[in-house]
């Protein structure tokens, strides 16, 4: 009989036993055939570590595909949304500068603003998510924002949570934009104490680290290099796998009716990304999670030299003195809104809803007109279209772009169109003063 055995030098054999003589030897045959097998066996064991491997990214790469083209269609919503905001809290500020302080319809204005404010606030996240919105990247020291963020999650916290921090990141300094780095830790935070129902100890810390080589992490790669890392750890209930896979996706929520949006973790998903980091996720059901997010870190210089750059003073704001606007903007209500509203500064508004006819308007006499104001995203021209066919017949003449979605705008193509300055939507009267400011009264 033979008896499947390690030989010496590591070497896989039967031992052929005679049963009569008791004489041990090596039969050749069965030793061939091993080793075959054994052969097959491994690249059998290549190919489901493969094919496992190939599964995985393929899962990778489905998900960021579904992600991506959630994004583009929640840019689409967003832009709808922003036009219905603009209405509401453009046409809300203008009743309050008109209505008594002490009023009861003062009061109920006031609440309406506040509604339109956290509707901003939740299409920013959906813009945020789809990567459509600008952002203000620079070098900055991260420890300084994260630390305000944790303040902030702090002051909102019942006593019952308590938040625990290990900041050790020093000067350390990475690229991006403070705000959003402050939504990170906000959005991360908030969703924490929720899975544990706003009891117990919540651990935000941030280190830095370095890869020696290339990393997979569990949502996304990065390359080697050092790297700020934000740890955000809970002893929640925990997820399973399949929760994992999905909770980046944009509207996925396990909270309960009117407890959650389920743009939290997308959002936080779709600023890492844009600031070239990636996320790891670890959780167990019952033993808590634990998010960590990696930002490419940068010299510490840098920042230092983009916080004595931000030392400058505002511009002030300043009423106009009759000048005349040409406002386009192919979405009535709101090309009505923006002419009462530059009036109420001071200006001489001249609307238009068609891009064609506030061109032919344009033409007859060029002269006529101190600034343009004119939206994007409109279905004869773009805004950027336009502003190229006024630049060629006044290139002197300035013109201020809108836009609450649209597509990625490059400096190369605002600068060739004559664009002097991209303000976004929903308009306020506020910020409409000041871009005009900059342009009209610079002297």
């Amino acid at each position: 009989m033979c008896i499947p055995m390690w030989h010496a030098g590591e070497r896989l054999g039967f031992l052929a036993l005679d049963t009569v003589t008791h004489e041990k030897h090596w039969a050749d045959d069965d030793i061939a055939l091993l080793r075959t097998a054994a052969e097959i066996f491994a690249n059998a064991i290549v190919r489901e570590h493969n094919e496992r491997e190939r599964e995985a990214l393929q899962a990778r790469l489905n998900q960021s595909q579904r992600l991506e083209a959630i994004g583009t269609l929640a840019g689409g919503i967003a832009h709808e949304f922003n036009n219905i905001l603009g209405a509401v809290l453009g046409y809300s500020e203008m009743a309050l500068a008109v209505l008594l302080k002490e009023s009861r319809a003062r009061r109920y204005v006031q609440q309406i603003m506040q509604a339109g404010r956290r509707a901003q606030d939740v299409t920013e996240q959906i813009l945020a998510f789809g990567r459509r919105h600008e952002r203000q990247h620079h070098a900055l020291r991260a420890e300084a924002v994260v630390a305000e963020a944790v303040d902030l999650l702090r002051a909102s916290f019942p006593a019952t949570l308590s938040v625990q921090t290990h900041l050790a990141a020093a000067d350390a300094a990475m690229t991006g934009d403070p705000t959003e780095l402050q939504q990170v830790v906000m959005n991360l935070g908030t969703n924490a104490a929720q899975a544990m129902n706003n009891r117990g100890a919540l651990e935000i810390g941030l280190d830095t680290t370095e890869f020696v080589e290339a990393r997979m992490l569990s949502h996304g790669n990065l390359p080697a290099g050092c790297y700020l890392r934000l740890a955000v750890r809970d002893t929640g209930s925990g997820m399973d796998q399949a929760t994992l896979e999905r909770i980046f996706e944009p509207f996925f929520t396990t909270k309960p009716a009117g407890q959650g949006t389920g743009l939290g973790l997308s959002t936080v998903h779709g600023i890492v990304i844009a600031h070239r980091g990636a996320v790891d996720v670890n959780s167990k059901p019952g033993e808590g999670t634990t998010f960590e997010i990696y930002f490419p870190q940068i010299e510490a210089a840098e920042a230092t030299q983009n916080e004595d750059e931000s030392d400058a003073a505002e511009v002030p704001i300043k009423h106009g003195n009759g000048e005349t606007i040409l406002v386009v903007d192919d979405d009535t209500p709101l090309m009505q809104l923006a002419e009462e509203m530059l009036a109420a500064l001071g200006y001489e508004p001249v609307g238009f809803d068609r891009s064609p006819a506030a061109l032919s308007a344009f033409r007859t006499d060029p002269e006529r007109f101190d600034l343009v104001l004119t939206d994007e995203v409109m279905p004869d021209l773009t805004g950027i279209e336009f502003s190229g066919r006024l630049h060629k017949i006044r290139p002197d003449l300035p013109v201020v772009l809108m836009t609450g979605y649209g597509r990625q705008l490059r400096s190369r193509q605002l600068t060739a169109a004559g664009i002097s300055e991209v303000i976004k939507k929903p308009l306020l009267s506020a910020a409409v003063a000041q871009c005009l400011a900059r342009h009209l009264h610079s002297g």
